[in-house]
């Protein structure tokens, strides 16, 4: 009888031996989800933003690693954004939301919070890669693509934006090539402070003092303010290559299909961000570049019924409101965001231009 009894005895010794290891590993997942919790919370809590790392998705594109936050927070205290610029870093430097929204709202009857997302380095080619992503995530009713003779110019090797993207998980992951990495960078703020942390602490001294210059005067509406000063003129490797003038065939493609590829309902307008009298001067032909480029840029917008709105001559803007020879200073992107928050608003008011549901 004893013997029939000893098997079930050490069966029910064995089962009670898993249930101290089963417990166990449940307390450790629970804490881990709970400090991967209290990590995130801290993370996204403003009170200690000023502490931490700033957040990275990109690896070295510190322009886009702050828009990003700067736009997550926007939505989240005001609301969803009904406009984005988008662009170079001619656009960064000359599109003020905070002149252009009060004009555009005032004919709209409501608030209308729109947000600067022009990057330095980005050029038409990276354009349509950033814009899908920010549309689809960000809903906006209206995009208004800055573009310029400049911008089309062919330069083959100075497309550096395009290649460091590629490279983020981030990116890789919202172009739908899955990874763990990728998906914690889109998820996480924890984890792009994480990130942040590790790149930040990776670059040499000099390397990061550059960096922290690209984001300098950058406003929470992501406009980048050049204070009024000395205009900087044009350098010599700049001007050389301004003398080659060429549209690029690459550039016009790339601005014709992020037109093409605009999600139905969305509003979409083109609008020439000028460049200097210095930089005309130094194009091959004058001129004559200058308008070829913008003809190629109003052919491509006519083709998918966008309308292009070229910067009017008659209000020119003056040297002293010049930073560089493509970069207006402050009181230069004040004169334009009026000019274009004003387009805005008459094209609202006459019905040429009807905002998408968002």
């Amino acid at each position: 009888m004893s013997e029939a009894v000893q098997p079930a005895q050490a069966t029910a010794s064995v089962l009670r031996l898993h249930w101290p290891f089963g417990r166990t590993l449940l307390l450790g997942l629970a804490l881990a989800a709970a400090l991967a919790g209290a990590a995130e919370l801290a993370a996204r809590s403003h009170a200690l933003a000023g502490r931490l790392p700033p957040e990275t998705v990109s690896g070295g594109l510190v322009q886009l690693d702050r828009k990003l936050v700067l736009l997550r927070e926007q939505v989240a205290a005001a609301g969803p954004v009904d406009c984005l610029f988008l662009g170079s870093s001619q656009v960064y430097r000359s599109v003020d939301p905070e002149v252009v929204d009060p004009l555009v709202g005032s004919v709209a009857g409501r608030p209308f919070r729109s947000f600067n997302f022009g990057l330095g380095g980005m050029s038409e080619t990276g354009e349509a890669q950033i814009a899908r992503i920010l549309v689809e995530e960000f809903r906006p009713r209206l995009v208004v693509i800055g573009a310029s003779s400049y911008g089309l110019h062919e330069r083959r090797d100075r497309d550096q934006f395009e290649t460091h993207l590629a490279k983020s998980p981030w990116f890789l992951h919202r172009r739908g090539e899955a990874s763990l990495e990728g998906w914690l960078s889109d998820r996480s703020a924890a984890f792009r402070r994480w990130r942040g942390y590790r790149f930040w602490r990776e670059q040499p001294p000099d390397t990061a003092q550059k960096l922290r210059r690209a984001v300098e005067g950058m406003t929470p509406t992501g406009y980048g303010r050049s204070e009024t000063g000395e205009f900087r003129g044009i350098d010599r490797g700049a001007a050389r290559d301004l003398s080659r003038f060429e549209v690029s065939p690459d550039r016009l493609a790339a601005l014709d299909g992020l037109l093409a590829g605009r999600p139905p309902g969305l509003a979409v307008v083109v609008a020439e961000v000028p460049i200097s009298a210095t930089a005309l001067e130094h194009f091959g032909e004058g001129e004559a570049d200058h308008a070829r480029a913008l003809d190629a840029i109003e052919a491509v917008a006519a083709r998918h019924g966008v309308p292009f709105w070229r910067y009017p001559a008659e209000e020119a803007i003056p040297q002293d409101r010049w930073a560089d020879f493509i970069h207006l200073n402050r009181s230069g992107a004040e004169q334009y965001s009026r000019w274009l928050g004003e387009r805005l608003a008459e094209a609202l008011r006459g019905g040429r231009l009807t905002l998408g549901p968002g």
